[in-house]
């Protein structure tokens, strides 16, 4: 059975795909939970409309992600953790918190799968890789000793 996807799928497709599924998948999940409907004639056109949103999203958000990039490089920014005396985290900074923290400065266009680092377990300064594609930038994270 042929479908049209409305919303990304993951290990499906991406939204305005057309997809051929077996038709229990098709009925008892994808469109009982409208992530798709059935491809008609004339849902080709819309695949195509969607594509197009889809690509120009896409080069909106890659400029979006190159100037936040060029405004991001040698900046330095502060978290304050609880730590132990020899300076350990009692608990690591994650990605999520990296990004709150940009986004706390005003830097948007940046995701979580754009940050490439491990959890921070140490006070001091780290490192951090950001990538889209093929477009990469750092910035220095401070983890501080919060009383």
């Amino acid at each position: 059975m042929k479908v049209l996807l409305l919303k990304d799928v993951a290990a499906l497709g991406q939204r305005g795909d057309i997809k051929e599924v077996k038709p229990g998948y098709a009925r008892n999940f994808l469109l009982a939970r409208n992530l798709a409907k059935i491809a008609t004639p004339g849902a080709e056109k819309e695949a195509e409309a969607f594509r197009k949103t889809r690509e120009a999203e896409k080069s909106r958000g890659d400029a979006q992600f190159a100037g936040t990039l060029a405004a991001l490089a040698g900046r330095t920014f502060t978290i304050g953790a609880k730590a132990t005396a020899r300076g350990n985290l009692y608990r690591a900074i994650s990605k999520k918190q990296i990004l709150s923290a940009l986004e706390a400065d005003g830097d948007a266009g940046i995701t979580e799968e754009d940050i490439e680092a491990e959890p921070i377990k140490k006070l001091g300064a780290h490192t951090i890789q950001l990538k889209r594609a093929d477009r990469t930038g750092s910035f220095i994270i401070e983890i501080v000793a919060k009383q």
